[in-house]
């Protein structure tokens, strides 16, 4: 009788609504409900199918079948197992319904030092700005510690660009020791072709991430500086030739709303796996040109574009894998309305957290201009990032507003925020 055996490669999560599934192999995420997690859990132990008690036989075998075919159950003899502490809220007896746990992922911009001065940067990045401040490589290092020990399974290093800081590769190489999924934002300014190499050497590299915000030199460049096209278009054969999966993202402009399709059709042509779309909105620099955010009417066109080039699936915010030429394009629709909810919401805090390059974490960039440093929940070299995503009087205060469910994810209202939150963190 063959035994079976949660595999060495899987990162569990039990959650509210079951379990998170993680498997480093093929860098997939999968969500199951509490039937199928009761299930899976009866595999931390080599077991035989036919040996474990499950109240629905059949839906049991089609279960374990598909967890199989998928790499995340294999056999015992062929494998030692998932380790222990790769297993996460196994001992939690209460959840609170619709949040998870702990953050999904976090985003950490590890500078604010940037080769470009872009219009619309939140962020206010540049390649004078002032880095005092900055956590250093132990300070990162200690976060990412505890960032994995407490249950995250991505972590998306951004900045300004993170490529830019002297330890940088030590810092994205040991998130890769701690089976943490990785994605690197940058705008590829200063890649060479031996960044490919380092690259290729990560084991759970998820994807690079850059922008292109037009399908031309003309309008790419308008926004965020002469050469950035030049610049993305030449990086991108190199990583695509080192089979290095990466995502383009494109801001939405007055200027530029139009091209969203025919630049998606240019980041499939250059290779990208992922095209995101997302609005301009006025934060940092982004103040000077506000003018510029897309209108009701605009938003709605990028919308009807995505449609047309056939794009499916989701990511933080418009998220749409690239299918080749040949794949069936039965991909779910976006819904139209969910896009003029972008302007005045933002994500709620339910799944990602943020980290600023000083340790403080926040939801969005539109709370921190909403509310200054009311928007900040605590730092990450004070408390631990359990501790700030469970207990912060600004998060709770968020997950209290009342949500919409969209393809973006649950989006929250700004002035809801504005009304509600009162209240600045202790630490």
């Amino acid at each position: 009788m063959l035994e079976l055996v949660l595999a060495s490669t899987i990162r569990y999560r039990r959650e509210w609504f079951g379990c998170v599934v993680v498997n480093l192999a093929d860098q997939s995420t999968r969500f199951f409900n509490r039937s199928a997690a009761y299930i899976i859990e009866q595999f931390f132990a080599p077991a035989a199918e036919d040996s474990l008690d499950f109240p629905d036989r059949v839906h049991a075998h089609a279960l374990v079948e598909m967890l199989q075919n998928k790499g995340i159950l294999v056999p015992a003899l062929a494998d030692n197992g998932i380790s222990a502490d790769a297993a996460f809220h196994l001992d939690t007896m209460e959840f609170q319904p619709g949040i998870f746990h702990t953050p999904l992922g976090l985003e950490i911009e590890l500078t604010r030092r940037c080769s470009r001065r872009c219009s619309y940067c939140s962020y206010d990045s540049s390649p004078t700005v002032n880095t005092e401040g900055e956590l250093d490589e132990s300070a990162w290092k200690s976060i990412l510690d505890n960032a994995a020990g407490a249950g995250v399974v991505f972590v998306r290093f951004t900045g300004g660009d993170p490529m830019l800081r002297h330890d940088f590769w030590s810092i994205v190489r040991h998130a890769d020791t701690l089976g943490l999924l990785i994605t690197i934002g940058s705008d590829l300014s200063k890649f060479a072709p031996v960044d490919c190499e380092r690259l290729k050497s990560l084991r759970n590299l998820y994807c690079i991430h850059t922008t292109l915000d037009g399908p031309n030199r003309e309008i790419a460049d308008r926004l965020r500086g002469n050469g950035n096209f030049t610049k993305v278009i030449s990086a991108l054969p190199l990583l695509r030739e080192a089979r290095i999966p990466f995502l383009v993202s494109m801001v939405i402009t007055s200027l530029n709303y139009s091209l969203v399709g025919e630049t998606a059709r240019l980041a499939r042509t250059l290779g990208a796996r992922y095209f995101v779309a997302s609005p301009l909105y006025a934060a940092g620099r982004g103040r000077e040109v506000n003018a510029l955010a897309p209108n009701k009417e605009q938003l709605l066109s990028v919308a009807r574009q995505l449609r047309d080039v056939s794009f499916g699936g989701d990511e933080e915010l418009a998220c749409f894998e690239l299918p080749s030429a040949d794949v069936d394009q039965g991909a779910s629709l976006a819904r139209d309305a969910d896009w003029l909810l972008l302007q005045d919401g933002m994500r709620a805090a339910d799944r990602f957290m943020r980290v600023d390059p000083f340790g403080n974490c926040y939801t969005s960039i539109k709370a921190v201009e909403a509310l200054g440093d009311g928007a900040l929940a605590g730092n990450a070299t004070l408390l631990s990032i359990e501790s700030i995503w469970r207990n912060s009087k600004l998060l709770n205060t968020i997950r209290s507003i009342p949500s919409s469910e969209t393809q973006f994810g649950k989006i929250v209202s700004i002035k809801e925020l504005v009304g509600t939150s009162s209240t600045k963190e202790d630490a």
